[in-house]
């Protein structure tokens, strides 16, 4: 060990660091932290320096000494520099980060909770973004300068080390899957296994390069680990089905070593090509459409409230939708007082709440703090509607552009009545006869379809094997005469095989084929069940048609649609807060009696006193002449009676004023 870094050691061991001391001035904290970052500089690789133990308190008075290594007390000062910058009087021990369990939630959480929360009444935005942004430079700096001693890259030989050190993880890169299990018992199992891949290479007691990176919480997504280490697993096609046929290899161990992988891959890559060029155009100009209406929507400049009488009910289901409503007002509905939300009302889950909304805000110029929340105090300097419309639009356009990275399928379960285990048996997406079942005699038994249950896809091609399916079939004890019904619970269709269509054809001019089991070979498909695949995308495209769609996904009240809202939020894994989509609503809620104005929230009202218009009707409707003008449908506006009753202003109107 080199001298210097001897002499470091020995100078940190021997004091006890007084972090008032440093903080005499911004000029002063910094300069001492730059100080300590020179020391772990000087031998970051060697573990006796880096590891070394450094002790300090906060205050000279304080009888508690601290003892942190010198990697995270250097990391600790990045964290309490804007603290120390804004008032050092905030800074105690409740504000030491563990640096062994950091991760991009944890530096989060100390954003909002250390910094936003605590001064956001005190100090304006511009002076919070500055220092929170000088401290997330200073943590970008460990990386930049550290990485490439931290050897922080992905490498085979790291894989090949640790499966040889762990027998589970070993087979868990080795992974085989059974095809004739459901998709879905596919997709458990592969999570599963993902999980325990991830817990194994975290807690690994001798490292590896993935650990610091599944720590941190970024850089890497879960699934893509998983079929780059463990299982390519299932892929959609082209109509949003999964096929059922799984990827049973990964990248590490074999890749796509058969052509099945190689036509299942490439198909599911053409379904990223063409989603990229169609549906890109829509989610493209859904936030567009988005951001026209709500640009617009600002706070108010007071803190008044607007004394609205039509608060918003919803349903707290999760801990999620718990979490979505903090620094909200609300009370319970036999109570009259409003509190707010701070997160820790896990009693409210699984109740409803009564919450002011922007949606039902009554303010004529803009929404209220008490309607908008506790958040008001760091966005009253901008406006929210682009703020909310960027927040919730966004992810629609960028998970559809990474689809092309993580092709992933949620499939949906197939179960049948219990009476269909009984003759039947399920071969991933396949119905097969039930040969295991050694209580019953197939061959007293038969299958009936009634005739008028059969029906057609017209738009398949005539030259499809799987043009007929039904429903409902029955089942016939050729001894007793009982008939036993047989159907899928969700009522899917069950697309008939071409070797039955080809039995059921040779029975001319019945109303009810009959096709006996000691016919039918044991290898034999009977039915065909399409999979659905309940992709990433899907909440987000329900999004669009909440918003955009005359029915609103079944959604015909305020209380609705907002509820509708915070659980697609949720599903969709955005992750805006309940009040942004409150705010994209708002402009929606139009009066019954004139679609020009918003109904009078400071009376209560009924639902035979507004109506939910779409986006595109609400931009057509809208009260700025200039809005709905720079939307679409010129021509037949300029010929609309109701453009002419418009006379509001707009965020856009400075932009159509002549140049002197």
């Amino acid at each position: 060990m080199e001298q210097n870094v001897k002499d470091i050691i020995e100078l940190l061991t021997n004091n006890l660091f007084i972090i008032e001391d440093f903080s005499k001035t911004k000029e002063d904290y910094h300069d001492k932290m730059e100080t300590i970052y020179d020391y772990l500089k000087q031998g970051f690789e060697i573990k006796e320096l880096r590891e070394c133990p450094v002790y300090f308190k906060f205050r000279q008075q304080d009888t508690e000494i601290h003892k942190l290594q010198l990697r995270h007390f250097l990391t600790n000062l990045m964290f309490w520099e804007p603290i120390v910058k804004l008032d050092f009087e905030k800074l105690d021990s409740s504000c030491i980060v563990d640096c062994t369990k950091l991760s991009s939630k944890m530096i989060k959480s100390f954003i909002d909770n250390k910094i936003i929360l605590k001064f956001n009444k005190k100090f304006s935005n511009r002076k919070l973004n500055k220092v929170i942004s000088d401290m997330i430079y200073n943590l970008s700096r460990i990386s930049t300068d550290f990485n490439v001693l931290l050897a922080m890259s992905m490498n085979i030989e790291s894989f090949i080390d640790l499966s040889n050190r762990n027998e589970e993880f070993n087979e868990i890169i080795h992974t085989k899957l059974d095809e004739n299990l459901q998709p879905n018992e596919i997709e458990d199992i592969l999570d599963k296994l993902m999980k325990k891949q991830i817990k194994i290479l975290r807690e690994d007691p001798e490292g590896n390069v993935l650990q610091p990176i599944l720590n941190a919480g970024s850089g890497i997504k879960d699934k893509q680990l998983s079929e780059f280490a463990i299982n390519g697993g299932l892929k959609p096609d082209l109509d949003g089905n999964t096929i059922p046929i799984p990827i049973n290899s990964n990248f590490v161990v074999g890749g796509l070593n058969n052509v099945t992988n190689y036509y299942i891959d490439a198909l599911a890559g053409r379904k990223s090509v063409i989603m990229n060029s169609n549906v890109m155009g829509k989610a493209g100009h859904f936030s567009r459409s988005i951001m026209l209406l709500c640009s617009g929507i600002r706070l108010r400049d007071d803190e008044k409230a607007c004394n609205s009488v039509n608060p918003v009910r919803f349903k707290i289901k999760t801990p999620e939708h718990l979490k979505r409503f903090i620094g909200r007002y609300y009370r319970l509905a036999h109570q009259r007082t409003y509190r707010v939300m701070t997160g820790d009302e896990k009693d409210l889950i699984g109740k409803e709440i009564l919450v002011k909304s922007p949606i039902t805000c009554s303010s004529k110029h803009g929404i209220c703090k008490e309607c908008y929340g506790e958040l008001y105090h760091t966005n009253k300097d901008i406006s929210i509607g682009a703020y909310a419309g960027t927040k919730i639009t966004n992810p629609v356009s960028q998970k559809v552009l990474s689809s092309k990275h993580l092709l992933t399928t949620i499939s949906e379960k197939i179960v049948f009545n219990d009476e269909f285990y009984n003759y039947f048996m399920l071969s991933a997406n396949e119905v097969l006869l039930n040969t295991l079942n050694d209580e019953i005699d197939l061959n007293n038994y038969s299958l009936l379809i009634i005739k008028q249950n059969i029906s057609s896809i017209e738009q398949f091609d005539e030259e499809s094997d799987y043009n007929n399916f039904v429903t409902i079939v029955h089942v016939k004890n050729r001894k007793t005469g009982e008939i036993i019904e047989i159907m899928e619970k969700d009522g899917k269709e069950l697309f008939i095989s071409p070797e039955l269509m080809a039995m059921i054809s040779k029975q001319k001019n019945k109303d009810v084929y009959e096709i006996e089991f000691s016919k039918i070979s044991d290898d034999m498909r009977l039915f065909v069940l399409e999979i659905e695949n309940n992709e990433l995308t899907k909440p987000l495209y329900n999004i669009m048609k909440l918003l955009n769609k005359m029915d609103h996904i079944g959604c015909t009240t305020i209380d609705e649609i907002a509820q509708k809202m915070i659980d697609l939020l949720i599903e969709s894994q955005i992750s805006a807060t309940s009040v942004h989509g409150e705010v994209i609503i708002n402009p929606l809620i139009r009066q019954t009696e004139d679609v020009l104005k918003r109904p009078k929230f400071n009376k209560y009202i009924t639902e035979d006193d507004y109506q939910i218009l779409t986006v595109a009707a609400a931009l057509e409707k809208n009260p700025s002449v200039l809005v709905s003008f720079s939307f679409q449908e010129l021509a037949r506006q300029l010929t609309n009676p109701l453009t002419f009753r418009k006379s509001e202003s707009s965020f856009i109107d400075p932009f159509y004023k002549e140049l002197l």
